[in-house]
């Protein structure tokens, strides 16, 4: 399932993946009879066949031209031959880039002793960062993790961060259970802890399932962040192996 995931966000991010009407890189649109309507016009279709053809840097040129003529004053140049044109056409295709990393993304919690666990026992920081061209909404998507909206903590329509039942056990040393934890993740992109913005789908409905975050307004540029992963025990949890396994994944802003 993580393996899906993540082939739905590089697709959605790289390729950008829209309506099925509308699909396609710039690249990938180059020429299309419905899609490819630029007034000046530069046909790079099919010349670039390798696989990183989207998200590398190319050119491509063609065309020639040849003009002779006399001048004949007021009446301006008077063709004597010509062949091919002297149009100087010049088309570029930014595509909207993505690239992100992540390190410390995997945490192990201990609490050997629940009652004199401190608030730093119970958290975590992973470290982000990414870049672009288009604002971005990060998130955490939570797809195939069997979450719901209604286990997103909503409060006056703010969502806080906290996941109710986002931990789960399924044993503990000797026996099956079916213990949950709730569990708080925020995001610091340089304003501060913040809370999610939103839950939900994003970028055209490829990413789904997602607690999301704005970044700077949707500003494009570099970013580094964290994730703050706080476990939020009841006084007396019970004993258990508690797991998750949600990704991070982004959107553009549409």
């Amino acid at each position: 399932m993580k393996k899906m995931i993540a082939l739905i966000a590089m697709v959605a991010l790289m390729a950008l993946i829209a309506l099925p009407a509308m699909a396609g890189t710039l690249y990938e649109q180059e020429e299309d009879p419905v899609l490819d309507n630029d007034p000046v016009e530069v046909n790079a279709a099919g010349v670039n066949a390798a696989a990183d053809a989207n998200w590398t840097n190319w050119k491509h040129q063609y065309g020639s031209g040849s003009w002779s003529g006399v001048y004949a004053a007021s009446a301006g140049w008077v063709t004597a031959d010509e062949s091919g044109d002297m149009d100087l056409a010049v088309e570029a295709d930014v595509e909207m880039y993505f690239t992100q990393s992540v390190s410390n993304n995997k945490i192990y919690f201990h609490l050997g002793n629940i009652y004199a666990a401190s608030s730093a026992d119970k958290i975590a920081y992973v470290d982000g960062s990414f870049t672009t061209n288009n604002g971005q909404y990060i998130g955490i998507s939570f797809l195939g993790t069997g979450k719901a909206e209604a286990d997103f903590e909503n409060i006056g329509g703010a969502y806080t961060g906290k996941v109710l039942g986002g931990m789960q056990s399924d044993h503990d040393t000797w026996r099956t259970q079916d213990n949950e934890m709730d569990v708080e993740i925020l995001l610091n992109a340089g304003a501060g802890w913040e809370v999610p913005v939103n839950y939900g789908d994003g970028a055209h409905s490829t990413i789904t399932d997602t607690l999301w975050w704005l970044v700077n307004g949707g500003a494009p540029g570099s970013y580094n962040y964290q994730w703050r992963v706080k476990l939020l025990p009841t006084a007396d949890q019970p004993d258990g192996d508690y797991y998750l396994d949600p990704v991070v994944v982004a959107a553009p802003i549409m």
